[in-house]
């Protein structure tokens, strides 16, 4: 163990700088701190949103309505589908107009989402997931 030199400090020997923070004072800086990440959470979000918008446009067969929170998606299951399903009817065409709307609403990622094969037999939840992971990235 060290030796206390008199001077004040943690236990570790790093100086305080003023005086320590109160309990009331830690609780906002921690709550201020965690209403900054869900702001950057909300301004980048998982890329989920960004899936399902580039999809719609693409097919009249799936909705997506924002003015729900969170957002209704018809088809409900449509994680569990592939773009190719009869109830998204996506063909590789579709897919490629998917990844070019895709890339515009998420520039930062373009060289991941190039890298999507541009197959209608892929799962779309799989590529939301694709999408999530290369946002953790950027």
């Amino acid at each position: 163990m060290a030796k206390n030199s008199g001077k004040k400090g943690n236990k570790h020997g790093n100086k305080q700088g003023g005086k320590e923070s109160k309990p009331q004072e830690a609780v906002a800086v921690r709550e201020s701190f965690a209403r900054m990440i869900r702001e950057k959470q909300e301004a980048i979000g998982d890329g989920g949103l960004q899936v399902l918008l580039a999809l719609a446009s693409v097919t009249t067969l799936v909705t997506l309505d924002t003015s729900t929170t969170p957002p209704t998606v018809t088809p409900a299951n449509i994680g569990t589908l592939t773009f190719n399903d009869p109830s998204i009817g996506l063909t590789d065409e579709g897919m490629r107009i998917f990844k070019a709307n895709l890339t515009i609403l998420l520039p930062q990622i373009a060289r991941d989402i190039e890298s999507i094969p541009a197959s209608a037999a892929l799962n779309i939840g799989k590529v939301a997931e694709f999408v999530q992971l290369s946002l953790m990235g950027a």
